[in-house]
């Protein structure tokens, strides 16, 4: 009823979030079904809003409550098989780059990218990190804590102190959370709703995720 009411007063560019929510409450709860329909709802309307703020955060959702559905969760190598038979042969892109997802071309010359995190993960080659708007760095989207770079810069410290500070930080790096969590085979939300309402920085759209 009140995603309804939402729609019926015109404030539909809040429902991808809402959706958002309630998806995840309802993976908790046993409903994975339920919550990837509101998910498939909230990505359509976030198309056609142009409003691709809360895609990242959808779209973690929706592989969470994927998981749940043991065999439904489709690796890289099914995903092209499965493309080649209605397309015909796929070519990988062969280009330097550091992007998360590995590019191939269609015969017709179309483009398209796999991020294959879920079932592949790339933690070893992995070179990016976040920063939220408030000035709390990431090092790894996964990340439970950050590293505040907003306290250093207001005591004023000089640019060789912040340099050996990010320097030094991201040497010592050792997030490897995809991986972790592949491992895990009793796999739960990344964060509990309650963590997420409490800390917004575990939102992914908070940290470009």
């Amino acid at each position: 009823q009140g995603m309804a009411t939402l729609r019926a007063i015109g404030v539909g560019v809040l429902l991808p979030r809402d959706h958002t929510i309630l998806a995840e409450a309802y993976g908790e709860s046993g409903q994975a079904e339920e919550g990837l329909r509101l998910l498939a709802e909230a990505l359509t309307t976030a198309d056609h809003q142009g409003m691709h703020l809360w895609e990242p955060e959808l779209y973690r959702i929706k592989g969470e409550l994927l998981l749940r559905r043991r065999g439904k969760v489709v690796s890289r190598a099914e995903m092209l098989k499965s493309l080649e038979r209605r397309y015909g042969r796929i070519d990988p892109v062969v280009e330097p780059s550091s992007a998360p997802a590995d590019r191939y071309r269609l015969p017709d010359g179309t483009v398209f990218g796999i991020i294959a995190s879920t079932t592949a993960p790339f933690c070893e080659s992995c070179d990016r990190s976040r920063l939220t708007a408030d000035g709390v760095w990431y090092l790894c989207l996964y990340a439970l804590r950050g590293i505040d770079l907003r306290g250093p810069l207001r005591q004023g410290v000089s640019a060789a102190e912040l340099k050996a500070l990010l320097t030094g930080s991201w040497r010592a790096r050792d997030d490897r959370g995809a991986e972790e969590r592949l491992r895990n085979r009793h796999r739960a939300p990344l964060v509990a709703l309650t963590e997420l309402k409490r800390d917004p920085h575990l939102e992914m759209h908070t940290r470009g995720g």
